[in-house]
């Protein structure tokens, strides 16, 4: 027969994303971890759809979001005792929670990839002397890739202005040449006169 698993979730750790098999330090343990809760939650549509239509187009999956509670003491069953250790350990989830990092949660049989802390809620009682028990919250973030696809453009061509006639590549009016047989009745003209005037 097999063997059974432990009913508490020892030592819920927390690494940041692609660390747990890499084999990176973990960033934060759990002395136990005492529940988690695991929502899978869709939303359907309020609104009334047409009949025969896929209802598959209606309805949206959320992203998975786990509640985790762990205690953290100062006097743990595993290691020496250590002052101030559950203040240190709450600062930690608090500044996990601030960096906004996607990260990894490893449970035994279970990692859950792509998290992130939200929200940190944390007990203490007279009860629980001198350690936290805090609630994490994680909400997963699915990526997707996007693809940039190039279309080729046309190539500029540059627009050359229709010239009118009489005019030169700046458009500017070309003076008209004067007209041959004008030249000469001037320049008889001019004769004409310095003739009369040597006489």
């Amino acid at each position: 027969m097999g063997s059974k698993r432990e009913t508490q979730l020892f030592g819920a750790r927390i690494f940041r994303q692609g660390d747990a098999e890499k084999g990176s330090a973990v960033i934060f343990i759990f002395d136990v971890t005492t529940s988690l809760v695991s929502t899978d939650e869709s939303v359907i549509t309020a609104h009334p759809v047409e009949a025969g239509s896929d209802i598959n187009d209606h309805i949206q999956d959320n992203p998975q979001m786990i509640d985790l509670t762990g205690a953290v003491s100062n006097s743990p069953v595993f290691g020496t005792e250590e002052i101030d250790r559950d203040f240190n350990a709450l600062n930690t989830l608090r500044k996990i929670k601030k960096d906004k990092e996607s990260l990894e949660i490893v449970l035994p049989g279970t990692i859950y990839r792509d998290m992130y802390l939200y929200r940190v809620t944390s007990t203490r009682s007279r009860r629980n002397g001198q350690s936290v028990r805090p609630t994490l919250s994680f909400k997963k973030v699915n990526t997707s890739q996007s693809q940039i696809t190039v279309v080729p453009g046309k190539k500029k061509t540059k627009k050359m202005k229709k010239k009118n006639p009489g005019e030169n590549d700046n458009g500017k009016k070309d003076k008209k040449p004067a007209d041959a047989t004008q030249e000469k009745q001037t320049e008889s003209f001019w004769n004409y006169l310095s003739g009369g005037i040597a006489g």
